[in-house]
């Protein structure tokens, strides 16, 4: 049995709010950034991170984040939805609180269409970037921008009620019902997604997370900033994921400087539930990207 890195748990003061992250390894060599997706949170990268630090040489930290509203980290305090902009306000200082020059990106999901646009907006300092079933953010057509803002602010009028649970193994079952993913996999990330009250168990989440986002770039937006991004890019295509736009996707890949799809067997959260796959994929371009720099 592999020995696990040494884990701890950390929070980290930013412009949106205080962030909880999972660190594990230990300083030396490239670090890495790993963000999760939408109503995931940083345990989602718990089986893939220790096979990533056996496989890559040396030593590094790997910080795995809960977004904000997500996991341990805290909520909006405000009543409007998630935007983009409010999570990268705090993902972009993280690093600097961190006292990194030079970084290793890694996300899933929404957490990938994050780490693009960081990959983006500051290109020199970016080694690498690593995209599991993404290839960036949700967009609209100028078309519905207003019906988009008028179902988001709709939706900002009402509250929201929280929904009880008797056990952790009910919340998992429907966390993996609601999500492409299986049910090792949701009890994983129920785990650090649930808090206890008088009434039952509750999601940990922000409520508001499921608020429709008021306002999305527009595609040839997005394209314009995914055309920002500089650093050698894996994008990790699941067979049976998300990603099932096959024009869209080869567009946005076109998008990036220096950019390689590979598609792998699974479903969206195939990092989590085919882990070995993923880790052999990305340890195989991180040698080639990082060899010599350390």
């Amino acid at each position: 049995m592999m020995e696990l890195p040494m884990l701890v748990e950390q929070y980290f003061t930013t412009p949106a709010g205080t962030l909880a992250a999972r660190v594990w390894g230990q300083v030396g060599g490239i670090p890495i950034l790993a963000l999760h997706g939408w109503q995931d949170n940083a345990a989602s990268h718990d089986a893939l991170i220790p096979l990533l630090l056996a496989g890559l040489h040396g030593s590094r930290l790997v910080v795995a984040a809960d977004l904000p509203g997500h996991g341990f980290s805290e909520h909006k305090h405000d009543a409007t939805a998630y935007t983009l902009a409010d999570y990268l306000s705090g993902l972009a200082v993280l690093p600097r609180t961190l006292h990194w020059q030079r970084y290793i990106l890694l996300g899933h999901s929404l957490g990938a269409a994050l780490c693009a646009y960081l990959a983006a907006l500051y290109p020199k300092r970016i080694v690498a970037l690593v995209m599991i079933d993404s290839v960036g953010p949700l967009t609209t057509s100028p078309g519905v921008a207003a019906t988009q803002l008028r179902r988001s602010l709709a939706m900002q009028r009402h509250q929201l009620r929280p929904r009880y649970y008797a056990d952790l193994e009910a919340m998992a079952q429907r966390r993996a019902e609601a999500g492409d993913l299986s049910i090792a996999a949701a009890r994983i990330l129920v785990a650090r997604n649930h808090r206890r009250t008088d009434q039952g168990l509750v999601w940990r989440n922000d409520p508001k997370l499921r608020w429709l986002t008021p306002v999305y770039m527009s595609e040839a937006q997005t394209q314009s900033v995914l055309g920002e991004v500089q650093a050698p890019t894996l994008i990790i295509r699941a067979k049976d994921g998300l990603l099932t736009n096959t024009d869209l996707v080869s567009a946005r890949c076109r998008c990036f400087a220096r950019a390689k799809l590979e598609t792998l067997p699974g479903h969206h959260h195939l990092h989590m539930d085919a882990p070995h796959a993923v880790a052999s994929s990305v340890i195989k371009f991180l040698h080639n990207v990082i060899k010599g720099q350390e």
